[in-house]
């Protein structure tokens, strides 16, 4: 990876949690125990936002920004859309080089309690892909995942937390370069505004 792109990710990366953290704080709101007649919190409360950064080592190495949006349909579940920005290095080819990957995801979180919670996604990826001919040069593929996995958040305060998540994608076959990863298993990093 060239140094230059390092020092702008990491800018992008900066941007998005500051952002994220300069935003006004959203408290959860308490479980409703059946009787109570309250009304339903305000569109605005029951947006969250933020993002994650992802990263890889190894065969195909990558740095990867999403930012995120969703609504909380109750105080412990929320839905929500996020865009896909993957920088990557993929050693499986005779001709690697550096590529680019963007795609988006719909993911569905759940809070288990102690700062635990699952997530499910389904995410759609267009990925660079090199070519087999003499010249070189790349095209571009598609690839789908349904992943599923446990994370752990930490309030950081203003309403604010951090994260960090572990997917598995139940998509994976693992067959060789028709995928821009080389494991089924994610990691990613990220900060969460509102919920």
């Amino acid at each position: 990876m060239r140094p230059h792109s390092v020092v702008a990710l990491a800018a992008v990366a900066a941007l998005l949690a500051g952002g994220a953290l300069a935003q006004e704080p959203v408290e959860r709101q308490p479980a409703q125990t059946g009787l109570e007649t309250q009304p339903p919190p305000s569109s605005g409360g029951r947006l969250f936002y933020g993002g994650y950064v992802g990263a890889a080592f190894g065969t195909v190495q990558y740095v990867e920004l999403s930012p995120l949006v969703g609504v909380r349909l109750s105080p412990d579940f929320g839905v929500g859309i996020g865009l896909l920005y993957r920088y990557r290095n993929d050693d499986r080819y005779s001709n690697s080089g550096s590529m680019t990957d963007y795609g988006g995801n719909l993911f569905a979180r759940y809070h288990l309690g102690s700062g635990l919670f699952a997530q499910a996604e389904y995410d759609y990826t267009n990925y660079e892909v090199p070519t087999t001919s003499e010249q070189g040069g790349t095209t571009r593929d598609t690839v789908s995942g349904a992943l599923a996995g446990l994370g752990y958040t930490s309030a950081i305060g203003g309403g604010a937390g951090v994260y960090f998540l572990v997917l598995y994608d139940f998509r994976y076959n693992g067959s060789g370069s028709n995928t821009p990863y080389d494991s089924p298993v994610q990691y990613r990093f990220g900060v969460s505004v509102g919920f």
